[in-house]
C-alpha cells in the first residue's frame, strides 16, 4: 500500500510539472506573437500596393500560429488587415512582409542564410527562434535567464530595404553577424 501511495504521489507530481512546463511554453509563444506584432510599429517597410500585411510562418505545427491568428482578428498594420500564411515547406513560401521560422527551421544555418538573401530581394523581415549562430537572421528570439529576449541585426535588416526605429534598437540585444 505504501508503494502505491508513493507511486501515485510521483505520478501526480510529474503531471503537475509537465502541465506547468507546457503552460509556460504556450505563454512563451503568446509572447512571441506580441513581440511580432510590436515589431510592425517599429520597422518601416518600403511602400507597396498590397491590401494586406502578410505574416508567414514556416511549419504548420508551430505553436505561435493560434496566437498570431487571434491577434490578426483584432489588429491592423498601417490600416491593413493582417493575414497569417502557414507554409508546410520552404518551397511553398510566397510573398510576405514577415517570415517566422520556428526552431525546427531556425537551427539550419545554411537554410536561414538562404532566406536572408530572399528577404533582401523581397523586402521582408526574417524572424527566427533560437537560431544558434548569433546575428544570422534579422531578429532572433532567444532566452536569457529564462526570459524571452530578441537579438536584432540592424545591418541585415537595412540590407533588406527595411528601416528600424531607434526605440526598437534600444529594446533589442544588438548583434552583428560577421560573414
Amino acid at each position: 500500500m505504501r508503494f502505491f501511495k508513493l507511486g501515485f504521489f510521483w505520478c501526480v507530481l510529474l503531471i503537475i510539472i509537465l502541465g506547468v512546463a507546457m503552460q509556460g511554453n504556450a505563454q512563451n509563444y503568446q509572447l512571441h506573437a506580441v513581440y511580432i506584432y510590436s515589431f510592425t510599429r517599429y520597422i518601416q517597410w518600403p511602400e507597396n500596393d498590397n491590401s494586406e500585411f502578410i505574416i508567414g510562418v514556416l511549419g504548420k505545427d508551430s505553436e505561435v500560429i493560434p496566437h498570431l491568428e487571434k491577434m490578426a482578428e483584432v489588429k491592423k498594420v498601417n490600416n491593413k488587415q493582417i493575414q497569417i500564411e502557414v507554409f508546410d515547406s520552404p518551397s511553398m513560401i510566397s510573398k510576405c512582409d514577415m517570415l517566422f521560422l520556428d526552431k525546427e527551421w531556425s537551427t539550419d544555418n545554411e537554410f536561414v542564410d538562404e532566406w536572408v538573401e530572399k528577404a533582401r530581394s523581397n523586402h521582408f523581415l526574417l524572424l527566427t527562434n533560437e537560431q544558434p549562430l548569433t546575428g544570422l537572421s534579422h531578429i532572433n528570439f532567444t532566452e536569457d535567464n529564462n526570459k524571452l529576449i530578441f537579438e536584432l541585426n540592424r545591418k541585415r535588416i537595412e540590407s533588406s530595404g527595411l528601416r528600424v526605429s531607434t526605440e526598437l534598437l534600444a529594446l533589442a540585444k544588438i548583434v552583428d553577424y560577421q560573414e
